[in-house]
């Protein structure tokens, strides 16, 4: 739940580390790329630490969501997500030679994070529309899911980076607003056993 404040002041504190960072001209990423100041300190907490909570949450939230192919899905899907932002950490980019391996590699994981939390996110919302655990909620989730999918597509000239940004910041609150609804529920069912 606290995980959008833990990612933000990562990327504050690691970026203020870096005199030459442009937080709306470069990707989130460059502060992971490989040559940067502080690549390792950003890698491991930015993404490694970030996408094995992410990995923790979606796998606890099996004993939430229903016993049903649909829920088995939204469960994977998430934890799938997860795991790829641990790898973009673990390759982290080339921005000086975007042919690597390297490059490559952490574009693909960064991409598969993305699409996993897509497919998660609106098999969550065929769930959510009628679930208790997650009532009051459902809006909120579509609207952060449609968000990250809209903002992605913005690309001012002068600030290519404001749009990732902004997907980023709709990523994990709704990561945040599922955990939170996982939370109470696996909560709830410890109190009645």
């Amino acid at each position: 739940m606290v995980l959008p404040l833990w990612f933000i002041a990562i990327y504050f504190l690691v970026s203020s580390l870096r005199n030459d960072f442009r937080h709306f001209n470069m990707a989130i990423s460059e502060l992971g790329s490989i040559g940067a100041p502080n690549a390792f300190l950003w890698n491991l907490f930015g993404y490694i630490v970030s996408g094995g909570i992410i990995v923790y949450l979606g796998w606890t939230s099996r004993s939430v969501l229903p016993k049903s192919k649909l829920g088995l899905l939204v469960a994977w899907a998430i934890t799938l997500s997860g795991l790829m932002m641990l790898l973009s950490g673990v390759f982290p980019g080339d921005f000086e030679n975007r042919m690597s391996t390297t490059m490559l590699l952490h574009t693909i994981a960064a991409t598969l994070s993305y699409l996993f939390f897509l497919v998660g996110g609106f098999g969550l919302l065929k769930i959510s529309a009628q679930s208790e655990t997650f009532k009051g909620l459902h809006y909120y989730l579509l609207i952060t899911l449609l968000l990250s999918i809209v903002t992605g597509f913005i690309r001012y000239s002068d600030m290519p980076g404001l749009g990732q940004r902004i997907t980023f910041i709709c990523y994990f609150v709704w990561i945040a607003i599922f955990g939170w609804a996982i939370f109470n529920a696996r909560e709830s069912k410890t109190i009645v056993a």
